[in-house]
């Protein structure tokens, strides 16, 4: 099975979290579904670098790179990246989001921006099949057991 390493970001406001749906392409990986932004690493990137690059990349967000918040080791889940099977790297991080910060996707046509409270996450996407694998996995084990 192919391994790829990634960086994502949870991007929140005191009452919700900010994702991205993935559009386009099939051969992107997790394409229908729902996640915090982020994407593969570079090979002399740091985990962090890969996150900060791909958020400036998918939204119009200009943070520093210390802004965001290390929430997790790294971890692995099964996705799927080219229509295949591929183990995933994933390290989460998380940005608390300036108040009245207005976040656009750059491409439109590849992600939609979309957003979620605590209890709708819980409601009606996790285990509901809706989420990025990364996206559940860093949500249910970190940034859910910080709340609980």
């Amino acid at each position: 099975m192919k391994e790829m390493k990634i960086g994502i970001t949870a991007l929140y406001r005191p009452e919700e979290y900010v994702m991205h749906l993935r559009k386009g392409d099939q051969r992107r990986g997790a394409v229908g579904l729902i996640g915090f932004v982020g994407g593969k690493k570079k090979p002399k990137e740091t985990y962090r670098q890969a996150a900060w690059r791909e958020m400036t990349e998918e939204t119009s967000l200009e943070l520093p790179i210390d802004s965001l918040e290390p929430m997790s080791g790294v971890y692995k889940v099964i996705s799927d990246y080219d229509n295949e099977e591929v183990a995933v790297w994933t390290k989460l991080f998380r940005v608390l989001l300036p108040y009245g910060t207005v976040i656009e996707a750059t491409k439109p046509e590849e992600d939609e921006i979309v957003t979620a409270s605590t209890p709708d996450i819980i409601e009606y996407y996790l285990g509901k099949g809706r989420l990025s694998p990364a996206t559940e996995r860093g949500y249910k084990d970190y940034l859910l057991q910080e709340i609980l």
